[in-house]
């Protein structure tokens, strides 16, 4: 592991644990858990989901972990107004706190588990959670992340559960032959999707 990789990790424990302490349900999103289900990729962003609450502890927290005192007020406001706040500290990627107003992202929080890394303990959503959430962002490359983890984990994943996060066979195969259709001169891509295709579209699970 990078010195780098651990600094980050270092700060998200730290973020989370600051979270928690005041009393906040607290969910690591993209990009770390994506790593931390099995899928190499590049820490572009951090993003932390958090349940609804007091904005002034929230905004003390993320200004005293990431050294922000200055921009505190401003990052306030930010919760406030428009429910999460994006920093861009010096020696972090640019780093999201998402507060769940609504009952989609509620559900996110519900369904977290904890993982340990390098001995820290995050706390991060259920495979389905995190699957169902980065599918339905619809935004590259946080899609293609979420149809890689469907295969990675297609033998774990409750389909059951997929569909409580509004994620059935259906939506599954539409998301995938629509990238699969702007996708098709990416070859990595493309098998992953014809994998899925042949798992969740065409094979005896898509079909239960």
């Amino acid at each position: 592991m990078s010195s780098f990789t651990a600094y980050v990790l270092e700060r998200i424990f730290r973020l989370q644990n600051e979270f928690e302490l005041l009393g906040f349900e607290v969910a690591i999103l993209n990009d770390m858990t994506t790593i931390f289900y099995g899928v190499p990729r590049t820490i572009n962003e951090i993003r932390i989901l958090v349940s609804d609450g007091d904005t002034n502890l929230l905004a003390d927290a993320l200004s005293n972990v990431l050294s922000l005192h200055t921009y505190r007020e401003r990052i306030k406001e930010s919760l406030d107004t428009q429910g999460s706040v994006a920093v861009n500290p010096v020696t972090l990627p640019v780093t999201y706190i998402v507060i769940a107003k609504n009952e989609y992202l509620t559900r996110i929080l519900s369904a977290k588990r904890k993982i340990s890394v390098r001995g820290y303990v995050f706390t991060i959503p259920s495979i389905e959670a995190y699957v169902s959430y980065l599918i339905k962002l619809n935004q590259y490359p946080y899609t293609v992340d979420g149809i890689t983890l469907l295969l990675l984990w297609s033998n774990k994943i409750d389909k059951e559960k997929l569909i409580q996060y509004s994620i059935d066979r259906n939506t599954i195969c539409k998301i995938v032959e629509d990238i699969k259709n702007r996708a098709s001169v990416f070859y990595e891509i493309e098998e992953i999707i014809n994998k899925v295709l042949e798992i969740f579209c065409k094979g005896e699970y898509g079909s239960k």
